[in-house]
């Protein structure tokens, strides 16, 4: 969950980061915990980081579309305004762009805590099966994600790879629902024909990935 690899909206990931919580100090408290080992951080910096790339909300929420157009339109801009050479207003925007992350981040652990408020009186044991029970609802719950690039295949260009113990499944990076599951006994070769790549062939249909892992 915490890398990034357990697709879920962003009130999901709160509610399991409360969970977390509970389960690890008990009932809220003044305790020092760290939000990189409850919650995909990476997550949120890449969605703002893409977000601002395609300059639109589109996939990214309307809690975000508001922040945007409060932040960037007003914040940010009028900071980029100020800078007369390319370089300063690249620096400039680097700045302006870490404190809305850091904003995001800020507001998220507000989130968690209000959650985590609300869990009053749960013991160890249920906040366990509370939490278990949202994380087996997703059906690649038990296999393992790779993070791989299309190469030759017909799919998007980034990817997750899923093995599970009865089949190969394709995922949109992010996505729930898989783009295609490949069944073993319809895979007729799998293997890796070059150093980072990796071919599966599915009833005469070859696919390649790339991917570090």
């Amino acid at each position: 969950l915490i890398s990034g690899h357990f697709p879920a909206h962003e009130d999901t990931l709160q509610h399991l980061a409360a969970l977390r919580l509970q389960y690890l100090y008990g009932d809220v408290s003044r305790v020092n915990w760290s939000l990189d080992s409850i919650y995909p951080t990476g997550r949120l910096r890449n969605r703002i980081l893409q977000f601002t790339k395609v300059g639109g909300a589109a996939g990214s929420g309307q809690t975000l579309e508001r922040r945007r157009t409060s932040f960037l339109d007003g914040t940010l801009r009028r900071g980029l305004k100020t800078g007369t050479m390319k370089k300063q207003r690249s620096m400039q925007e680097e700045q302006m762009l870490e404190m809305w992350i850091k904003e995001e981040t800020s507001s998220t652990r507000a989130n968690i805590m209000e959650k985590w408020s609300r869990l009053h009186g749960l013991d160890q044991h249920q906040a366990m099966l509370k939490y278990m029970n949202i994380i087996k609802e997703w059906p690649g719950y038990g296999s393992t994600l790779f993070d791989v690039e299309c190469k030759e295949g017909g799919f998007p260009h980034d990817l997750w790879l899923s093995v599970s113990a009865e089949n190969v499944s394709v995922y949109k990076r992010g996505e729930a629902k898989p783009l295609e599951t490949f069944p073993y006994e319809h895979i007729v070769f799998f293997g890796a024909p070059h150093a980072s790549t990796y071919k599966i062939t599915v009833d005469g249909r070859d696919m390649f990935f790339e991917t570090p892992q």
